[in-house]
């Protein structure tokens, strides 16, 4: 028996036009570029680690089907801006806790609402079927612990050859199995294999996007 009673996993019970649709709608008043260069302001930061790139339904859930993640999996989202990233992952995927990192104030503040309105909306919608815990901390990415991870998500674009290093380190920490998705820049370590290495569209571009698999 799945630890959701049987329940079913409210990714399966609606179609691809409503996970679209509910996509568009959660996130109609809300601009993450705007925010994030206030955030950035107010945070006094030019870090180029903390530009800002929003991933697209489509982008994202392309990734996620390659994975096939399992029921009741978890998920993490290195630099989770105002959640994208956690709702794509909440609606394309059976996962039961999803989880997000995000350093700057306002930006968790805009994911905090977001999330709120959407577990508000399940709530009253589709209360009989089962939907993820989802858990966003205030945090930086090098304190973040996430080797509860069976997928975890980092808009690398922008990060400098450091960070990669303290995140493909912690990264180790991972089980056997567990996927990594990167943009524009690969984990640097040997304990991942890259199962899948291609474009994709995101907000501000297509990216190379890195699936990586712990191995070892």
């Amino acid at each position: 028996m799945n630890e959701n009673n049987d329940r079913k996993f409210f990714c399966n019970i609606i179609n691809e036009t409503q996970k679209k649709q509910f996509f568009e709608d959660f996130y109609v008043d809300v601009n993450g570029y705007v925010i994030s260069s206030e955030a950035k302001k107010e945070f006094e930061t030019d870090s180029k680690s903390l530009t800002y790139g929003e991933v697209t339904y489509e982008g994202l859930k392309e990734v996620l089907d390659i994975i096939q993640p399992k029921e009741n999996s978890v998920f993490y989202d290195l630099g989770s801006g105002t959640g994208k990233a956690l709702l794509v992952s909440a609606l394309a995927g059976p996962f039961a806790k999803i989880n997000g990192v995000e350093l700057l104030p306002k930006l968790y503040d805009a994911s905090l609402n977001v999330k709120d309105y959407f577990l508000n909306f399940l709530n009253e919608k589709y209360q009989d079927a089962f939907h993820p815990t989802i858990e966003i901390k205030n945090q930086n990415i090098e304190d973040s612990v996430f080797s509860d991870a069976d997928v975890v998500l980092i808009n690398s674009t922008c990060f400098d050859s450091d960070l990669i290093d303290i995140i493909s380190q912690k990264a180790e920490g991972l089980k056997k199995g567990s996927h990594f998705i990167s943009f524009t820049k690969s984990l640097n370590s040997d304990q991942f294999e890259i199962i899948h290495q291609e474009y994709h569209k995101m907000g501000w571009g297509s990216p190379t996007v890195y699936v990586h698999k712990k191995i070892a």
